[in-house]
């Protein structure tokens, strides 16, 4: 049995709408729509698709075969394959779930930022020079059909914040991430020569992202899957640009993977459900936001025990990236912002007018969107809110007391 399949579009990412007739995939045009006419601002992440599942219910399938199916849909619709591997869990789960069940792998790609930093052990390059290369360089060698490309994403990074038709417009590219490596992931299809003959080809080029880790929340004493618009991997640009050849895919979540989700959320459930407070399994501070929480005692799922259930085989002794601390400008960009205190001294660009354009832009849309969507008015760092889908896991049930 193989998945449906929902036509490729820019919408499967998520889009704002504003009253009946506004739509847009910038979360900056929205909330400035929703200024304007005084209409409320919705977020909408395949609602035509997951308001119709029952997500009450476990799929009685195995999260092995789902994955499996999910990536053999993706391997039949297009014509090269590019499997994204950061060396972390996420994009570790989609190269295995590939490998093991021998679906063709046209390319293993990561990028990192040696020549911005010139250090392996720094913040954005440890965990692909570490994890990541030697990984695909074993994968390679077993099946040597495989390509494997690294990317470094520094001199796209300066040449994106140079461009004459983008390095002021980039404000309303932001939804929440406005890292300098986030924002310039988007142009790799353009100044990656290979990538970039192959579109032109018309051949349908794939990049595939392990995205997104499901999200657990509590709304009203019941447990309910989030969607968040807070991502990482495709940015707006890409969406604009889905009737250009521009394919990517979430691995996760998309239009048509509702069973994944719901799977992965039911087996995160019963642990919830069923371990006690005083488990090992369980922990009294999470390692990010997508740790569920228990609705009543308040304790988190420990990372590791999270993503071996999710992920399995995943081997959580793996050395992985830190997680950012700065929600706006995230630390593994330092070489280009000039450290964190912002004081444009690049260790490898003299011409700092390119980290001002960078800044002026991050700063032009933090101040448009207002200090009712910043977390913290006073500390950019945290970040903007979020917009969010949910949808309940259990039924109407009593209140537990």
């Amino acid at each position: 049995m193989t998945l449906s399949v929902t036509p490729y579009s820019g919408d499967q990412f998520g889009f704002y709408t504003v009253g009946q007739h506004f739509k847009t995939y910038s979360k900056l045009l929205a909330i400035e729509e929703m200024r304007r006419t005084g209409t409320h601002l919705e977020w909408n992440f395949n609602k035509q698709n997951y308001s119709k599942h029952d997500w009450t219910k476990e799929p009685k399938e195995s999260l092995e075969s789902l994955y499996r199916r999910r990536a053999q849909q993706i391997r039949d619709n297009y014509d090269y394959v590019v499997i994204w591997y950061s060396g972390g869990p996420d994009s570790w789960c989609v190269l295995d779930t590939f490998v093991k069940n021998h679906i063709k792998i046209d390319e293993i790609a990561s990028f990192h930022a040696y020549e911005g930093d010139k250090n392996r052990r720094s913040v954005i390059n440890e965990e692909i020079f570490c994890t990541a290369f030697p990984k695909a360089q074993e994968i390679i060698s077993k099946n040597p059909g495989i390509r494997h490309r690294m990317v470094d994403i520094s001199d796209i990074i300066v040449k994106v914040f140079d461009r004459p038709d983008y390095k002021f417009d980039f404000s309303y590219d932001i939804k929440s991430v406005a890292s300098a490596n986030y924002i310039a992931r988007q142009f790799i299809r353009d100044y990656v020569e290979d990538y970039k003959n192959m579109i032109a080809s018309g051949k349908r080029v794939c990049f595939v992202y392990g995205s997104e880790k499901p999200r657990i929340t509590t709304i009203n004493h019941q447990y309910h899957v989030a969607f968040i618009d807070a991502f990482a991997d495709t940015g707006i640009r890409i969406q604009k640009k889905a009737h250009e050849g521009y394919f990517d895919e979430w691995f996760f979540w998309s239009p048509d993977t509702a069973d994944i989700i719901a799977k992965q959320c039911h087996i995160l459930l019963k642990v919830l459900n069923l371990e006690p407070v005083t488990s090992p399994w369980m922990t009294d501070r999470p390692h990010g936001p997508h740790n569920p929480k228990h609705k009543i005692t308040g304790k988190f799922i420990r990372n590791d025990i999270y993503h071996t259930l999710i992920y399995p085989g995943w081997d959580p002794d793996t050395l992985v990236a830190m997680k950012p601390q700065n929600l706006l400008i995230a630390e593994r960009d330092d070489w280009f912002w000039g450290q964190t205190d912002m004081n444009w001294n690049r260790p490898l660009y003299s011409n700092n007018s390119i980290v001002q354009n960078a800044w002026g832009g991050v700063a032009t849309a933090f101040r448009r969107f207002g200090d009712d969507w910043l977390h913290d008015p006073l500390d950019w760092s945290k970040g903007l809110k979020g917009c969010i889908n949910t949808y309940a896991l259990e039924k109407n049930c009593q209140v537990d007391h």
